[in-house]
């Protein structure tokens, strides 16, 4: 009997050790527990901030855990604890954190003191690193923060600090700037550098390497060098919208001398091609088209300076370049429709529509003539077009919500 209740314990013993390198056990215990256990099993704590369907959680949880490497580092050294923080105690245990990016990593030492965070998705050895990272205490977030607050200028500290800032998702231009302000002209072309500016240049749509910065004239004057290491179109991609953002900044300061400086340095990159931004990890994020950027750009000038003669212009200019493309057309009836009210432009929008759906009739076009026709109070017209567009979405599996939602508001319309 002895023998066989040894031998069930030697079983139970291989089981759990074979489960514990498969997956990162999280502990099935309630949070008001998580650094009793610490304490007594004298580990640091990981709480993992997550919510049903979320992307980056979803990859973490398939591609990342049940990496046998990362399962037994973390089973061994970390009491590991998830947090679903839209479901039942996890809300609760989360007003204490108050975490709005998911997935979130929380390291904390077994008295429930913050000492490292990640945020998003990590590869098996990343991963691996921060946790790393997390049990030397030189190396955590918070001691990084610290020696900031200490003084430490470093130029090597500030780059380390800078990439710490990101992992954690706390990053913001005043670090990134007063790196870059530690490093010479020639500093730039070193190669560590060079991926710095092309990372940070632009960062979740925030501008933080502008025009007159020196880094983004480095950039502006050396995209071969770029090029070596990066997709040139999206080394391109990046110095297009700089320079785009300096533009309407310019119409929006009524600068005439500096706005005529910046149209003549993006001219080059104005060939009516799609500009779209890939991040780092390749997801496209956002995407920039004109078959004229400086038609459009004019046309917002002279709009911002009240010139409604030369604005006029420069519109039948643009709407002569457009005529045979339908995306553009119905692009600018749509803007038109979101800026204006009165019957004249609306009617001048609806034209711009009606050859757009003469060229290429789809979903868009026809929801945009709905939307259109709705301002005009042409309810009954606006609902056959709502009614074709739904049409259309429904054979191509397209989402047609918010048609259905002007329909809705014609409906209201006829009730009156």
């Amino acid at each position: 009997m002895k023998l066989i209740t040894t031998l069930l314990c030697l079983f139970t013993l291989i089981n759990s050790s074979k489960a514990s390198d498969s997956t990162i056990i999280f502990r099935d215990i309630p949070y008001s527990s998580v650094f009793e256990v610490a304490k007594q099993e004298n580990k640091p704590v990981l709480l993992y901030f997550h919510f049903n369907g979320c992307g980056g959680c979803i990859n973490m949880e398939k591609n990342v855990f049940v990496d046998s490497a990362v399962a037994n580092f973390y089973n061994k050294n970390f009491i590991c604890f998830e947090v679903n923080t839209r479901e039942g105690e996890g809300i609760e245990t989360n007003k204490i954190y108050g975490i709005q990016m998911h997935p979130t990593f929380l390291f904390l030492d077994k008295t429930g003191e913050d000492v490292h965070k990640i945020v998003g998705s990590f590869s098996p050895v990343q991963f691996i690193q921060e946790a790393k990272n997390a049990l030397e205490q030189k190396n955590t977030l918070n001691s990084y923060i610290e020696q900031y607050q200490q003084g430490n200028r470093d130029p090597k500290f500030l780059l380390d600090y800078c990439y710490r800032l990101q992992d954690a998702y706390e990053i913001d231009s005043l670090h990134i700037v007063e790196y870059i302000n530690t490093q010479s002209k020639a500093d730039l072309a070193q190669e560590h550098n060079i991926k710095f500016i092309y990372e940070f240049a632009i960062y979740h749509y925030d501008i933080f390497m502008p025009y007159d910065s020196e880094a983004f004239q480095f950039m502006l004057q050396n995209q071969d060098l770029f090029a070596k290491y990066f997709d040139p179109e999206q080394v391109e991609t990046r110095i297009v919208w700089i320079l785009s953002s300096a533009i309407y900044e310019a119409i929006e300061n009524q600068d005439e001398k500096r706005f005529n400086m910046l149209m003549e340095k993006r001219s080059p990159y104005d060939t009516g091609k799609t500009y779209l931004f890939k991040e780092m990890d390749g997801r496209t994020t956002g995407i920039m088209t004109s078959k004229s950027l400086a038609l459009t750009s004019l046309m917002l000038y002279y709009k911002k300076a009240g010139d409604t003669v030369k604005y006029q212009e420069t519109l039948e200019r643009y709407i002569s370049k457009i005529w045979d493309d339908a995306e553009a057309l119905n692009q600018i009836a749509w803007n038109y429709y979101e800026q204006y009210n009165d019957a004249q432009q609306i009617s001048l929008a609806i034209t711009w529509v009606k050859r757009s759906i003469a060229l290429d009739s789809n979903y868009a076009n026809h929801d945009t003539y709905a939307a259109l026709l709705y301002k005009l109070k042409d309810y009954k017209s606006s609902l056959e077009q709502a009614e074709i567009a739904i049409d259309i979405a429904k054979e191509k599996g397209l989402n047609y919500q918010e048609t259905t939602n002007l329909i809705r508001k014609i409906q209201q319309e006829f009730e009156k």
